[in-house]
């Protein structure tokens, strides 16, 4: 019983696993169908995707899949110019990402939320979330990015009326650029484009006019030359501030051309918004009231702050100079109520705040990253010092060891001279020897035969004479003193000789030579 039993959980838990399994299968599937069709433009079907993994239990589903629903479809709402609903989602997509510590998405967020809220005009947390955005970026050190919320600084700076600081941003993010080895066209355009709107809304149009002009030698590097419809509606607006008007509306209409193949809302806005005014400076009003009456259409259903109130004065401006003053007087209230909720002292204050927080930020940033940099020197400069030292206590033992090879070499070379010396002298010596036992052999030889065998043929004759009848008994008697001293004669030779050079030695050996002179010593005892 008790094994059925333990049989019976572990299958519950086996199938509890496959269904986890399956679980997660499914929803990795469903969010890769909303990214998908996110991909391909269908947003509203993505939104539809992705709302049947957020409609689950977050425990049950885990939170990866939910944040990354929410961060698509807070893209989704943007995508249909609906701000309020994705600030919504990124924001439920962030705490996840910071728990799961994935900072280049959370950043993204903070970026999003910066543009959903200059959409809708509130500058000073658009600026917020933007600056929080930089920080990330570059604790990633994403120099794309870094560029990209410079930009966006600077136009944030241009759409509450802060122009120097706008230039100063723009500046900032196009010297950026320029350090990169392979600059990103795409974004400079976006930099210079941003930096010539500032230029131009203080009134500098040829300055204006000259950045925009830079991004013409761009073109054959942008991704898609559609892209440079902005260019043509900034360069065009230029124009028609310095009263060029014919010459404006032609970069209006290209920039329309592009747009409308693009179907860019916000873009089809401001340049709806700018023929409109055009049209009427020219004195075409019935062509500009349907200029205008599209860039209001478009402008309240993407519901952008920033061209509303653009078209909102450009209504008003258009009804006076049509000499319809009461509707002028409506849009000219319409105008100045909408400017002064987005623009009032305390967003000003709070955007000066904002930016002086986040100078001191950057240069306490910019303090840590030269510590650090100091620090990093100091280490290589240590590194570097023990290396010369290790380098230089190397050369010196190198030297130590070739001072004492050498001379060791010099004494084993003095050696082997000493050596050749001595055998040299040694040989010189046995010849010496050598010549000297020759003459004396041959010394000893020729003294032992000639006064030898002479003594002998004198003793023969004495020996002889002796035996003679006449010889007298006195003449004998001398004749045996004479023979005495030629035996003694004849001895002394050959012990000279046998000193000289001993016969025995030669012939039979040192052994038996000593027992010669041992014998002859005793002789002589």
């Amino acid at each position: 019983m008790r094994s059925v039993l333990i049989l019976i959980f572990v299958l519950s838990i086996s199938k509890l696993n496959a269904q986890d399994i399956v679980d997660s299968t499914y929803l990795q599937t469903v969010l890769d169908s909303g990214v998908a069709s996110y991909d391909n433009g269908d947003y509203e079907g993505a939104l539809a995707t992705f709302q049947k993994i957020l409609s689950q239990n977050k425990t049950d589903i885990g939170f990866s899949f939910t944040s990354t629903a929410n961060y698509y479809s807070g893209y989704c709402y943007d995508r249909l110019n609906k701000p309020d609903s994705a600030i919504k989602y990124f924001s439920q997509a962030m705490p996840i990402f910071e728990e799961e510590n994935d900072t280049l998405k959370l950043a993204k967020c903070f970026y999003m939320l910066s543009y959903e809220y200059l959409v809708l005009g509130n500058y000073d947390t658009s600026l917020e979330n933007n600056q929080k955005a930089l920080n990330l970026f570059s604790v990633k050190s994403d120099t794309l990015e870094i560029i990209r919320s410079l930009v966006w600084t600077s136009i944030i700076y241009h759409d509450s009326r802060q122009y120097e600081l706008g230039i100063e941003y723009g500046e900032k993010a196009y010297r950026l650029i320029k350090k990169t080895t392979m600059p990103n066209a795409n974004l400079e355009q976006r930099a210079l484009n941003s930096i010539a709107i500032n230029y131009d809304d203080q009134g500098d149009y040829d300055m204006a006019i000259a950045y925009h002009q830079k991004v013409f030698e761009l073109k054959d590097r942008l991704s898609d030359t559609l892209h440079l419809a902005p260019t043509y509606n900034n360069i065009g607006n230029s124009l028609m501030k310095k009263g060029d008007f014919n010459m404006a509306k032609k970069y209006f209409l290209r920039c329309l051309i592009i747009d409308k193949i693009r179907q860019n809302q916000y873009s089809l806005a401001t340049v709806y918004t700018n023929l409109g005014a055009v049209s009427y400076k020219a004195g075409n009003f019935r062509q500009a009231k349907i200029y205008l009456d599209s860039a209001e259409h478009i402008s309240y259903e993407i519901m952008d702050a920033e061209k509303i109130q653009d078209v909102l004065y450009q209504q008003y401006e258009y009804h006076k100079k049509a000499g319809e003053l009461s509707k002028a007087l409506e849009y000219l209230t319409s105008f100045h109520e909408l400017k002064d909720s987005l623009l009032n002292i305390e967003k000003v204050n709070a955007l000066s705040e904002m930016e002086a927080r986040y100078k001191t930020r950057e240069q306490e940033n910019e303090i840590a990253r030269q510590t650090e940099t100091i620090k990093t020197q100091k280490v290589l400069i240590r590194q570097n010092l023990l290396i010369n030292i290790g380098l230089a206590l190397l050369v010196v033992l190198l030297i130590l060891i070739g001072f004492l090879y050498r001379n060791r070499l010099k004494k084993k070379q003095q050696l082997a001279l000493q050596h050749r010396e001595i055998e040299f002298k040694e040989a010189q010596l046995n010849s010496i020897i050598t010549t000297q036992e020759k003459e004396r052999a041959r010394f000893a030889s020729d003294l032992h035969d000639s006064f030898g065998q002479t003594i002998s043929i004198l003793k023969m004759n004495m020996d002889a004479a002796k035996k003679h009848k006449d010889v007298d008994q006195r003449t004998e008697k001398l004749f045996d003193g004479s023979t005495k001293m030629l035996d003694e004669m004849y001895n002394e030779l050959r012990g000279i000789c046998f000193n000289l050079m001993p016969h025995t030695l030669i012939e039979f050996g040192l052994i038996e030579a000593i027992n010669e002179l041992a014998k002859r010593i005793n002789s002589l005892d």
